[in-house]
């Protein structure tokens, strides 16, 4: 009977813990989120405020790049396929 209760007090703990990486999960997803709103709020206003302050320096390529690429697309898919076959949806 010990044995038994060992396996449902192990089983509890590792449930406890799966909720918690979840809820964490799902905070980390919220930020990332958000992260991703303003990079793209940024990207948006940031490079024509940009170009306005460099008025006086025409033909400079700052003022006519184009944003760079977001970063955080890698990091979804790696974290999507992330350690211990865990999948997060994307």
């Amino acid at each position: 009977m010990a044995t038994l209760d060992e396996i449902t007090k192990e089983k509890q703990r590792l449930g406890e813990a799966l909720a918690r990486v979840d809820a964490q999960r799902e905070k980390l997803t919220s930020q990332l989120s958000e992260l991703e709103a303003t990079e793209r709020v940024l990207a948006r206003y940031g490079q024509g405020a940009r170009a306005t302050k460099m008025g006086a320096v025409k033909g400079s390529t700052a003022a006519r790049q184009a944003p760079a690429p977001s970063r955080t697309a890698g990091f979804c898919v790696a974290f999507a396929e992330g350690a211990a076959g865990f999948r997060a949806p994307l």
